[in-house]
Parts: structure tokens; sequence; C-alpha cells
């Protein structure tokens, strides 16, 4: 079966869209770090592009197997 690669590529990068905008302060990112027992100077020492990095990676290895998955015909 052939992978399409640009539709892989788009849709991996909806869970980081969706994750934009459900962690920001304005929709639901405060009450996310009041439960996590986060502060924003903990989050100002992370590893943001190795963390959206890895995010990407796995977000695209999801995509990849869902292909497998949703299309029934290999």
């Amino acid at each position: 079966m052939n992978m399409n690669w640009t539709v892989i590529l788009l849709t991996s990068v909806v869970p980081l869209i969706m994750g934009f905008i459900y962690y920001n302060e304005k929709v639901l990112g405060k009450p996310w770090m009041e439960a996590s027992g986060t502060t924003k100077e903990k989050m100002q020492g992370a590893n943001m592009p190795m963390i959206f990095g890895m995010a990407l990676l796995f977000s695209i290895m999801l995509a990849m197997s869902m292909q497998f998955i949703v299309i029934h015909q290999s």
C-alpha cells in the first residue's frame, strides 16, 4: 500500500493545533496547571523544541498506523 505523505503530515499537525488551543491559558490552561501542579516558572525551564518535536514524531507515527486501521483494502 502506498502512503500518502501529504495527508499523513497534515493529519499529524492536527493534535498539535488542538493542544495549542486546549492548553491555552484563556481556554483550559489555568485549570490544567492547577490540577497538574505546574507553574509558569516551571514551564519556562522546559525544553520546548524537544517536547514539540517528540509530540510531532509521535503524532506522525500515530497517523501512519491509523492509515492501516482505517483502510481495509490492504
